[in-house]
């Protein structure tokens, strides 16, 4: 197997010298997994070799820290401990229980994938990685990870904290957002997986990065692979990695209406290709009622992803008719339908008028 991966690695970087840029010796090696060893998290997912419940927390993990994932994760698994569980949950349901976790594409993702898992797969996440990529919302990381993790399968992973471990441990100047340095890079972790140890040997890279090798003002006194930094002989630590300039943020300006009767708000649906929070239960945008608005009662910013929205939020009398994708719902059943933190906000900045016996139109 070990011979087989380093011929695909060649194959790829075109050379053995290619191959030797990304040696790390067999002693520093040993050192970073018994670093890991001694040192890893104690978190939730590590203590099972359940490969649904370690692939909802990579899908959970992605571009969230650690420290918010955790009540997340307990939260949910405890909700649907099987993939039999979660594919049987209605997409509201499932959402309710993604809810302040943001990004939520993943939970649909999450969601149409336990489905597919148990019509095609007998209700076990598969471990053929061709078969993993196939699911809705894996791609190349998700499916190494679980299957490296839970079935012990040779496949490496890299994020954003192994591509920085592997920045500085080869003195990589190159932009790691480059596509062509990326599949250098994912070639080189092929070449680097412990075939003994593949799942500790990917999450003792990622621990590293996430304890050790930061972003910022890395700790080498901590690092167990230091000896073998090229970066840290070459003192260039602290400039890199080169991750290129961050792309500007996206103003965005949204309107929505407040509108209520008889302790009951307006919520609208939103369609499934909104720009948006597709498919999410929210406060009525102002445009499609074409609602008289009565005056504004208050401005929320927020941000989803790189766009930076400005939401108004107004007072309205009740829009008639109104489409069928609109519901009446009772102030006391809000948390069930507004899961995204824009609309928490919302509710929060308007708490006192809503804690009230009367109507915000009223």
């Amino acid at each position: 197997m070990v011979e087989w991966a380093r011929g695909k690695v060649i194959k790829r970087l075109g050379g053995k010298d290619n191959v030797k840029k990304y040696k790390l010796p067999e002693a520093a090696r040993g050192r970073l997994l018994r670093w890991f060893d001694g040192n890893k998290r104690d978190l939730p997912w590590r203590k099972t070799s359940d490969a649904y419940k370690i692939w909802v927390s990579e899908i959970m993990l992605q571009q969230t820290q650690v420290s918010t994932v955790i009540p997340f994760y307990r939260r949910f698994v405890e909700e649907f401990p099987t993939c039999a569980a979660l594919a049987a949950a209605s997409g509201d349901r499932v959402l309710q229980f993604w809810s302040g976790l943001g990004y939520y594409s993943r939970a649909r993702s999450l969601h149409r994938a336990a489905r597919e898992i148990m019509r095609n797969h007998a209700g076990r996440f598969p471990s053929l990685f061709g078969a993993a990529l196939g699911l809705p919302g894996v791609g190349r990381y998700t499916a190494g990870a679980v299957l490296s993790i839970a079935y012990g399968k040779p496949f490496p992973v890299l994020d954003a904290n192994v591509m920085r471990v592997f920045a500085r441990l080869f003195a990589l100047r190159r932009n790691l957002k480059d596509a062509a340095v990326q599949k250098e890079l994912w070639a080189a972790a092929e070449d680097l997986i412990s075939v003994e140890r593949p799942g500790d040997w990917n999450q003792a890279l990622m621990e590293l990065g996430a304890l050790v090798c930061v972003p910022e003002n890395p700790r080498c006194r901590n690092c167990p692979v230091r000896g073998a930094c090229r970066a840290r002989r070459r003192g260039l630590e602290n400039a890199l990695p080169d991750t290129g300039k961050k792309p500007a943020g996206v103003p965005v300006v949204l309107s929505c209406l407040l509108a209520g009767q008889g302790g009951k708000l307006l919520l609208e649906k939103r369609p499934k290709d909104a720009r948006f929070l597709p498919g999410h239960w929210g406060l009525p945008e102002i445009s499609p009622l074409k609602a008289p608005v009565q005056e504004p009662v208050l401005t929320v910013r927020h941000c989803i992803t790189r766009h930076n929205i400005r939401l108004g939020v107004y007072r309205s009398a009740v829009p008639k008719p109104f489409p069928s994708n609109y519901r009446w719902v009772a102030r006391e059943n809000l948390d069930r339908y507004l899961v995204s933190s824009l609309w928490k906000k919302v509710l929060a900045g308007y708490s006192s008028s809503l804690k009230s016996s009367r109507s915000p139109a009223e």
